[in-house]
Formats: C-alpha cells, sequence, structure tokens
C-alpha cells in the first residue's frame, strides 16, 4: 500500500513539474509566409545559434541589409541572410515593412551613455515602458508627466546621479532625463511642434548643449520643468521607446 501511496505521489509531482515547465515555455513560432526585414543598428546586429543574447554569435549583421524573417521565438526573429545563413536576431533591430506593420518608420535617435550603471539602466528602462507605444492624434499635445509620470521612489524608481543646482548629486531618477532629451531630439528631427524645453543647469555629458531636455517634478507648477510638444505633422504618430544597456532609442513612425 506504501509503495502503490508512493507511486500515485511520484507521478502527481511529475505532472506537476510538466505542467510548470510547459507554463513558462517560450515556444518557437514559424510563419507560413516568410516575412522581409531590414537591419536598423548603428554598428552591427549579431545572428545568434538560440534565442539568447549570451548564444554564440554566427555572423554580424550591418545596418541596412536585407534578411528573411521565417519565425519568432520570444523576443527574437529566426531569420536567413542573403548568403543563407541562419540564426536568431533581436526583433527590435529589424524593421519591417510599413504594409506589414500598418505604421512608416519617419526617424531614430540613440543617445549612449557609457558611464551609466546598473540604476540608471533600470530608470531609463522603465520611463520607456511608459512612452514604448503611445499613439498621438494630429493636433494633440504631450505632456511629459501625463504620459511618463513623476520619477520617484513611489512610481519604482531607483537612486542614481542627477543633476540638480548646477552639480550631479544622487537622486531617484537618474537617467531619466536622457529618455526625455532623446525623446526630445527625435521631436526636433521629425520637425514637431516644441512648446516647452528645460536644459539642464549644466551642459549633459550625453548630449550637445542646448539639445539636452531635463525633467524636474515640483508639485508647485512655477518650478516644474516638463517636456511638451505638439504633433503638427498632419497624421497620427506612434512612439516606440526602448533601451539596450545605457542607451536609450527613441523612434517615430507615422501610423497609416
Amino acid at each position: 500500500m506504501k509503495d502503490r501511496k508512493t507511486s500515485i505521489l511520484s507521478v502527481f509531482l511529475a505532472l506537476c513539474m510538466i505542467f510548470l515547465m510547459s507554463s513558462f515555455t517560450v515556444y518557437a513560432v514559424g510563419y507560413e509566409t516568410e516575412k522581409t526585414g531590414t537591419v536598423m543598428v548603428q554598428e552591427f546586429l549579431s545572428l545568434r545559434n538560440a534565442p539568447s543574447k549570451s548564444a554564440e554569435r554566427v555572423k554580424k549583421l550591418s545596418n541596412g541589409e536585407t534578411v528573411v524573417i521565417t519565425g519568432e521565438e520570444g523576443d527574437f526573429y529566426t531569420i536567413r541572410t542573403q548568403d543563407g545563413s541562419t540564426g536568431y536576431a533581436l526583433k527590435r533591430y529589424i524593421l519591417l515593412p510599413a504594409e506589414e506593420t500598418g505604421k512608416q518608420f519617419l526617424c531614430e535617435v540613440r543617445i549612449d551613455n557609457d558611464s551609466s550603471g546598473a540604476n540608471r539602466n533600470y530608470n531609463m528602462a522603465l520611463a520607456c515602458t511608459k512612452l514604448d507605444g503611445y499613439r498621438m492624434e494630429p493636433g494633440q499635445q504631450f505632456e511629459w508627466y501625463s504620459v511618463v509620470g513623476i520619477a520617484n521612489k513611489e512610481n519604482g524608481y531607483k537612486i542614481a546621479t542627477v543633476i540638480s543646482g548646477g552639480k550631479y548629486v544622487d537622486g531617484y531618477g537618474g537617467g531619466v532625463c536622457q529618455v526625455s532629451s532623446a525623446l526630445y531630439n527625435a521631436v526636433l528631427k521629425q520637425g514637431l511642434q516644441v512648446d516647452k524645453v528645460y536644459h539642464h543647469s549644466i551642459p549633459s555629458s550625453y548630449v550637445a548643449e542646448g539639445y539636452d531636455a531635463t525633467v524636474s517634478w515640483s508639485s508647485d507648477e512655477r518650478y516644474r520643468k516638463t517636456l511638451v510638444f505638439t504633433n503638427n505633422a498632419g497624421f497620427p504618430i506612434q512612439i516606440e521607446a526602448f533601451t539596450d544597456g545605457g542607451t536609450a532609442i527613441i523612434r517615430l513612425y507615422q501610423i497609416l
């Protein structure tokens, strides 16, 4: 009787393990019809032998290179290059045709900070999650705090270096201004209407003087620093925002 109970328990535990493993497994999806994409990077994109950033690199893909997308797995596409090489590449860096996505690429801005630490990178990524996918109709005004919110402890931000009062100090949300500056430069690049922008009290290390956009919250509007702009392009615009280590990346798209 004891052996039977042990056997039943073993089967039950095995079934539980199978269920749990299947719940967290990301399965590869193959496309019935292959797609074409274009690599969009500053230097190169790694084609890897598995869907992981740490997997072995098969080859380097160049900016503007055309690839065939055969499927996807998590954050990666499975692709085939023009020379027949196959592997996995991050979706973020492969631009699909407008007829496939329903949006037309307009511009991209990347702002790097080589000295960025873990907390700063975390804060940038958190701010980007608030911006990513945000859509603006023609004539609509964007205001930073209405979309992204306040970079404080309550909203999940960590302590990192910020500029305050003309000097570098520790404060919650350090790194967020790198994201707002990237957005500001994308707005300038696309020729959208800038309604309100503030610059840091001392030049930022990651962008040319006058091209930074600081955001600093105060309950008193007289001291609040924000970024405000209007979509005067005459068509809907979507923001894509993400990070890659210490790099903040903003892309603007026309919604078709």
